[in-house]
């Protein structure tokens, strides 16, 4: 009988679900719904921004299902500090997967979600070690991964060398 090898992504995902808690927290999740946006779209980005997560645990997110949307910013726009943190798997998941991050909205994503905790050295205090350690190897996997357009690759680079990357020495 020949051995089944698990590719990198479905050891990473393994190790996701295994590190970081799907039961959904207590809180709330999502930024409270505003009665005035800019426009109608914006409105209605928010609310598709919300539906990709809403009533989902982290790992029943499908970003797949947004490509469809015209979004002006990324869908954790949406999302409250504590929704960031906890939908954070998801999208560790979904981008470490080198087809996904040559679909090319990987800007859209990330930057939604890199300067409020990935980029923000306080956040490393909301994660274990072991979790550190799986974002660090996302950043590594990202930094390696993507092109080098507006200076991401660097920008993703300083921030495993400044705020991740020593958790990959424990």
């Amino acid at each position: 009988m020949p051995l089944l090898r698990l590719s990198n992504q479905e050891i990473y995902r393994k190790k996701l679900l295994k590190e970081f808690s799907t039961k959904l927290p207590s809180g709330d999740l999502f930024l409270p719904i505003l009665d005035t946006y800019g426009d109608l779209s914006d409105e209605e980005n928010f609310f598709k921004q919300r539906a990709i997560f809403h009533e989902k645990k982290w790992h029943e997110v499908n970003f797949d299902d947004s490509k469809e949307f015209n979004f002006d910013w990324g869908p954790f726009s949406a999302l409250s500090k504590l929704g960031e943190i906890y939908y954070l798997p998801a999208f560790l998941s979904y981008f470490y997967e080198v087809e996904n991050l040559k679909k090319g909205n990987i800007g859209d994503y990330f930057d939604s979600i890199f300067f409020s905790v990935l980029g923000n050295k306080e956040a490393t205090e909301s994660f274990t070690i072991e979790q550190s350690k799986l974002i660090a190897l996302f950043l590594i996997n990202l930094s390696n991964l993507v092109d080098d357009t507006y200076g991401a690759e660097q920008e993703y680079q300083k921030e495993l060398t400044s705020n991740w990357g020593h958790f990959l020495l424990f």
